[in-house]
Formats: structure tokens, C-alpha cells, sequence
């Protein structure tokens, strides 16, 4: 509870996101960032893991849902290669299934690489397989103990959760992890007639300006594309 919020920005890799946020994610503060499956979070996460490396800042990445190997060649559909990083010992991705330890064992196991590695960012993705360890009431325990150890250090802790429906996005436990979420990104599917299209929104960001708009969005060969985000979009605290 003691731990004192950075005022600094970092990027989230996309120049139209940053303008959306305001200036980009508060570093030091943790993210939520939520939907349903093909809607493009890991994607989201992986295109802040190759700015951070481009900036030489190191990135632990935690995988419930597939392999290192796997991770890194679907991102390079969209552009994305986690080679470089991987390679140079910036980003190190540890995979695990959640049933193969116990709750106590798997948050020893990320916190222990955490002081080895010493990162500056954490992504965890799917906070939601947690669930299937020991239930909400453990994977929400598992999940505040782990995000206040990292406002300890100063690192930003990136959370990826598969939603089950349109409406069901960030809420864990009777109390809800939103509670200890900085900022609330949460990815949509909207049917437009003829096709199928994904929107961002903003749910929340705690203490900082950004827009209070959806965002149509793409996936494409060259990465995440936003539609006209202008500088001077509607910004909104809270």
C-alpha cells in the first residue's frame, strides 16, 4: 500500500494507442488488458514487448496459453518479431501450464524469476487459466500478492485476461481485480452488417488524461492500426 506511482510514460509501442492513453502507459503501474479470444491482446502485449526492447529495457513474460516457439511465430504474422529480443536477453518468456504446480508454487516460481532477471516489465498472460489452478477467491490472492510485489520494485505488470462474454472483462473474486488495476483496456468484436470488426475502449487509466471513446482497430501485416485517432481526441480523467 506504501508504494509511491512513477509520473513517467512509456510507450505502448503504437504511436495512435499512446494518443488514446494520453502519452502511453504510467511505467511502474499495472495494466489490464482484457477480451475475447482473437480480439488482439496478445498482440497488444507483444507490440509493447518490441518497443520496450527497441528502448533496452528487459521483459519477463509469463505464458499459461502456448510455447515460446509458438508465441513468437504467430506474432510474426502481424510484423511482429520477438527474435531479437529473445536472442539478446531482453525479453525471456517462461511457459507453463497452470495445473503443473500449485497456486503457492507458481507465484514463488514467477517471483523468483522476477529477482533474477530483474525486468522492468511483467506481462502475465492469461491471468484467467489461474482461475483453473484453485478458483477466483485463489487466482485473486495470486494475483494481488504478485502485482504489489512488483509496485515494490518499480516494475509494470501487464495482465492479459481471456473474457467469457461481451460483458464479462476485468472482474475477479466478490471484490474484483479491477481494485488493483491502474489502467483497464478492454478489446470488442462489433458486427457491422457484412463483416466483423474489433474496438478498443479505455475503461479506465487511474490519474491520467485519455479518451473515453471506441477505437476501431485492425490487425494487419505491419501490426495493430488504429482508425484517425487525432491528438486532440476527447480526454478524460479518471
Amino acid at each position: 500500500m506504501h508504494y509511491v506511482p512513477g509520473s513517467e510514460r512509456i510507450s505502448s509501442g503504437n504511436p495512435s494507442l499512446d494518443v488514446i492513453l494520453g502519452g502511453g502507459y504510467q511505467r511502474g503501474t499495472s495494466i489490464l488488458i482484457s477480451g475475447l479470444t482473437g480480439t488482439g491482446k496478445t498482440s497488444l502485449a507483444c507490440t509493447f514487448v518490441r518497443s520496450a526492447y527497441e528502448k533496452d529495457q528487459k521483459v519477463l513474460y509469463v505464458n499459461h496459453e502456448e510455447s515460446r516457439d509458438g508465441m513468437v511465430a504467430g506474432m510474426l504474422s502481424i510484423g511482429i518479431d520477438l527474435g531479437p529480443a529473445i536472442k539478446h536477453s531482453a525479453l525471456r518468456v517462461i511457459s507453463m501450464m497452470p495445473e503443473s504446480l500449485g497456486i503457492e508454487a507458481q507465484l514463488f516460481r514467477v517471483i523468483s524469476a522476477v529477482k533474477r532477471f530483474e525486468p522492468e516489465h511483467l506481462i502475465v498472460d492469461a491471468i484467467s487459466a489461474v482461475k483453473r489452478i484453485a478458483g477466483e477467491t485463489a487466482a485473486f490472492d495470486f494475483l494481488l500478492r504478485l502485482v504489489n510485489a512488483c509496485r515494490n520494485k518499480g516494475i509494470t505488470v501487464f495482465l492479459v485476461n481471456q473474457s467469457r462474454g461481451p460483458y464479462e472483462g476485468h472482474e475477479f473474486s466478490g471484490i474484483g481485480i479491477s481494485s488493483i488495476i491502474d489502467t483497464i483496456i478492454t478489446l470488442h468484436y462489433k458486427d457491422t452488417g457484412n463483416e466483423i470488426s474489433r474496438f478498443l475502449l479505455i475503461r479506465k487509466s487511474r490519474g491520467t488524461k485519455h479518451s473515453n471513446k471506441y477505437h476501431d482497430y485492425v490487425l494487419t501485416d505491419n501490426g495493430i492500426q488504429f482508425d484517425m485517432v487525432q491528438p486532440e481526441a476527447s480526454l478524460t480523467t479518471y
